[in-house]
């Protein structure tokens, strides 16, 4: 499913890593804003200067969302994903979630 992906943004932590050769497509970006999965990772730098991938680190919530969301996932909860729309529709996806229009996520496709 996310194979080739240009952008991944997630609060996975070190997963991201072990499959950034399946996920992320040549010149790949991962905005990790979390570390649910731990807060080491390894990466092969061969593939990370070969691939050209970026990685960009954001602080993506407060301690009390986070707290929070441990709590469902400690439940089983997992996320939703609405629908999938290429980057030429991100406008009216956007406009979607100005509008609370959805109830899960929008992953966001762009044609290398």
């Amino acid at each position: 499913m996310l194979n080739g992906t240009t952008i991944f943004v997630a609060s996975l932590g070190y997963v991201c890593f072990l499959f950034a050769g399946a996920w992320w497509g040549d010149h790949g970006r991962l905005v990790s804003c979390g570390a649910t999965s731990g807060p080491t990772a390894t990466i092969n730098l061969m593939q990370l200067f070969q691939q050209q991938y970026r990685i960009v680190g954001s602080f993506g919530a407060s301690i009390r969302n986070v707290g929070d969301g441990l709590q469902k996932m400690a439940i089983g909860l997992e996320p939703t994903v609405e629908a999938e729309i290429p980057i030429e529709k991100f406008g009216a996806g956007l406009e979607r979630l100005r509008n609370r229009d959805v109830f899960g996520k929008l992953v966001v496709r762009i044609a290398s």
